[in-house]
């Protein structure tokens, strides 16, 4: 969950207007409402955009993010790898 209420409106409003340039770059015209809801189902923008935030900042988020990045904890806890973090380029 955003931290921030403000930032992560303003970071969700400039993602949708890059989403739409793109939609209008493919359709060569100003895309509908529908055309518009259509490209947001087809590429799940809704899931990608969350994803993004919370990759782009890990700092503005509160709550806990535990994900089980394929198997890599279970294999931590046998002690089979190192335990890693993840940096997220700023």
């Amino acid at each position: 969950m955003p931290s921030e209420e403000g930032h992560y409106l303003y970071v969700q409003n400039s993602w949708i207007e890059k989403e739409r340039q793109i939609v209008k770059f493919k359709l060569g015209k100003e895309p509908t409402s529908r055309e518009l809801s259509d490209d947001y189902d087809k590429y799940r923008n809704g899931e990608r955009f969350r994803l993004f935030y919370l990759f782009k900042f890990p700092e503005r988020m509160v709550g806990r993010f535990d994900y089980d990045w394929k198997g890599e904890r279970e294999k931590a806890r046998a002690n089979k790898v190192e335990r890693r973090e993840y940096a997220v380029a700023a």
